[in-house]
């Protein structure tokens, strides 16, 4: 017996520029305005070492730390699996 369920939704394709540029402004808004909550003790002094404003139990980044941050990450990452022989090495532009 075939299913009767009929996928609806649209098709996802890449976004525009506009929307990348929105999506940035709103995560750096909930950056710098909500903030975010650590579970780790250490991650939250981390950040206020670094420039982070953290008023109690959220971390808040301004958007010109954040960015400078980002120019920090290594190109060069590694997934780690439990099984360490699976382990995967990436690099962020491979080119």
């Amino acid at each position: 017996m075939l299913s009767k369920l009929k996928n609806n939704l649209p098709i996802c394709g890449p976004m525009d520029d506009e929307q990348i540029v929105g999506i940035d402004a709103a995560s750096m808004s909930i950056l710098e305005y909500v903030g975010v909550i650590f579970r780790d003790p250490i991650a939250p002094a981390d950040r206020k070492r670094v420039g982070a404003d953290v008023p109690g139990d959220h971390v808040h980044l301004n958007r010109a730390l954040v960015r400078d941050l980002i120019t920090t990450i290594s190109a060069e990452f590694t997934y780690h699996a439990c099984n360490p022989a699976q382990s995967m090495r990436n690099w962020a532009n491979p080119e």
